[in-house]
């Protein structure tokens, strides 16, 4: 089992850093790992923080950034959808538009997030 999780483990490094290498811009590439990794750690309100705030920059550098669009809507909806936060109604109103504008983007792209 550990060989073949090690064997994904190489592919998947490969696949990635053929991504980085198409980005317009790593450093947003960069980013949007750091944030997905904050939601790989627990859907805690200091991690769903510590992830918006990583996709809020990769937004500020590539602003049509499908998985940064991604990621925030994922967060949004993690942090209105628990007991994060007394007021969810923006949390829950956030992912809608951000995914309708991931989709009028980008239709077809696979989000690795």
């Amino acid at each position: 089992m550990s060989r073949l999780a090690n064997a994904m483990n190489v592919q998947l490094i490969a696949v990635e850093a053929r991504r980085a290498e198409r980005s317009l811009h790593p450093d947003a590439l960069d980013l949007i790992f750091q944030g997905a990794a904050c939601i790989y750690r627990g859907m805690t309100p200091e991690y769903m923080a510590k992830a918006r705030a990583f996709f809020e920059r990769a937004l500020a550098l590539d602003p049509g950034n499908i998985d940064a669009l991604v990621g925030t809507a994922i967060v949004d909806a993690t942090v209105g959808g628990s007991f994060f936060s007394d007021n969810a109604t923006p949390y829950l109103a956030s992912p809608r538009r951000s995914l309708i504008r991931a989709l009028s983007l980008a239709p077809n792209h696979a989000v690795p997030i």
